[in-house]
């Protein structure tokens, strides 16, 4: 059974060291309060978690094709715009970094209890905004609610089902991070065709209200992660936050401004690499780091992290572009736009489950290498699509 990564002792994971709890020193668990679930109970609670990460992520994309209608809402040229999408991924890259500390300090639950509805605040005010910068305090707040979201479903999923069936706990985990983005630009484009752009945001509130009630009656958390925090670390929080907001402003605004032809990306570069580098540093050395980095010592978790960043690149970005795209240079409705990217989700929906089912058969080199090659050949056919 595997372990929150935040209940180890700072320094105590190596390579050699498996996540996970000797039989010897704890007995199994056989109820929601402990860890796996049996029965018809683990799939409610993978639903219910399921839904809020599936909203959190379709956050970012979902908003894509309704850019060129909030342009005219709010009087706001493209490069303006993007605001509205940097804002909501600087907050929720910053508290999925952090999500294993405030997991350690409130519990799983009440975390993701409070991460939800933060977020589904975040979605009315979004909504409702009159201005761009309404908008985009709407966006930072809906942000911090969704960045809580995901590491806790992924956590809660990974620790509900038996290790047997955990390959298929993984899979339905995925479909929500995965299949999220990619329907995002379908679901938007209908929204702002037969209502208005603000039913992208006004559509999480009754699936927020759903999950609320169902994590509320059937998540519980493991009795050893309710231990708390001694310290809070404070040094690591500025660092990090400054550190992720002036790199995503970077890689926002680089191009925008012939990139280090601008001081102010030369600026921005500097106080980037300098908080991070001493951001690594310091988590590295103190007690109860905000982010534990010696995880990063496990092989199998460094190879998972980076393959994940890069599926996450590929997924995003193209998912991101081609909405613009589409409807910039080709003058495609929203609609139409979003059904471009239609047949990747239901590609995913069909081997999500079948790869889950065969995780305990096959070699996962096999399939990461097939799934890595088909990714590559995709993206090149998009890059040479004739306009």
């Amino acid at each position: 059974m595997a372990l929150d990564p935040q209940s180890l002792p700072s320094g105590e994971l190596s390579p050699q060291q498996p996540v996970a709890v000797p039989r010897s020193t704890e007995p199994a668990r056989v109820s929601a309060g402990d860890a796996v679930v049996s029965g018809a109970g683990k799939w409610l609670i993978a639903a219910s978690v399921m839904l809020g990460t599936f909203m959190s992520v379709m956050d970012v994309t979902v908003v894509n094709v309704a850019m060129p209608h909030m342009m005219g809402t709010f009087g706001a040229d493209l490069l303006t715009i993007t605001w509205v999408s940097t804002a909501y991924s600087i907050a929720e890259i910053i508290l999925i970094t952090m999500s294993g500390w405030w997991t350690t300090l409130l519990g799983r639950k009440r975390f993701f209890l409070f991460s939800m509805i933060v977020f589904l605040i975040g979605s009315l005010l979004a909504g409702a905004s009159h201005t761009l910068l309404q908008m985009i305090l709407a966006r930072i707040l809906q942000g911090i609610g969704g960045g809580g979201l995901i590491p806790c479903a992924q956590a809660i999923a990974r620790e509900t089902f038996p290790p047997a069936e955990q390959g298929m706990a993984m899979a339905i985990f995925s479909m929500g991070v995965i299949l999220a983005p990619a329907l995002g630009p379908t679901l938007g484009g209908w929204l702002v065709d037969n209502l208005s752009w603000q039913w992208v945001f006004y559509i999480n509130l009754p699936i927020g209200i759903v999950a609320i009630a169902m994590v509320s009656a059937f998540v519980h958390d493991p009795l050893y992660l309710k231990r708390g925090v001694q310290n809070i670390d404070w040094t690591g929080i500025v660092l990090l936050t400054i550190g992720l907001s002036t790199f995503q402003l970077v890689l926002e605004r680089g191009e925008e401004v012939d990139w280090f032809s601008s001081n102010l990306i030369v600026l921005g570069t500097v106080v980037a690499s300098v908080t991070l580098l001493g951001l690594v540093v310091w988590e590295l050395y103190t007690d109860e780091p905000v982010i534990n980095l010696r995880l990063l010592a496990n092989p199998q978790l460094r190879i998972g992290t980076t393959l994940n960043a890069v599926i996450g690149f590929v997924l995003f970005g193209s998912s991101f572009a081609l909405p613009q795209w589409t409807e910039t240079l080709l003058g495609y409705p929203a609609m139409r736009a979003g059904m471009v990217l239609l047949p990747r989700p239901i590609t995913m929906m069909i081997m999500m489950p079948i790869m889950g089912r065969l995780y305990n058969y096959l070699n996962p080199r096999i399939p990461v290498a097939i799934g890595a090659l088909l990714q590559i050949y995709g993206v090149w056919a998009l890059a040479h699509f004739p306009i």
